[in-house]
């Protein structure tokens, strides 16, 4: 298992609480930005293939459209949208 979050602390509590923690590799990163993306990609053991990919991160703060800040809905689609399809097309070649 691969897992990666924003808080270190809470990806040890996360690796320690798996029924196996020797399984459960963590990297703190911020998938939003291409820099994460790649130090979560480099995380990946070498001998690992990916048998199951889950994204589960999300910005989700709606609010009517002339209330809507455009940096916060920015940065809600480098999470939402992009994220998701550059961690796909970097983890294909492992799948």
């Amino acid at each position: 298992v691969l897992t990666c979050g924003r808080r270190p602390a809470v990806l040890r509590e996360t690796q320690r609480s798996a029924p196996c923690p020797a399984n459960v590799v963590t990297e703190a990163c911020d998938i939003s930005c291409a820099d994460g993306r790649g130090a979560l990609v480099a995380a990946l053991p070498a001998d690992a293939a990916v048998r199951l990919l889950v994204q589960n991160a999300a910005i989700g703060d709606p609010a009517p459209l002339g209330e809507l800040d455009v940096e916060h809905f920015e940065a809600a689609l480098r999470v939402n949208v992009v994220a998701p399809l550059a961690l796909f097309q970097a983890f294909l070649p492992h799948l």
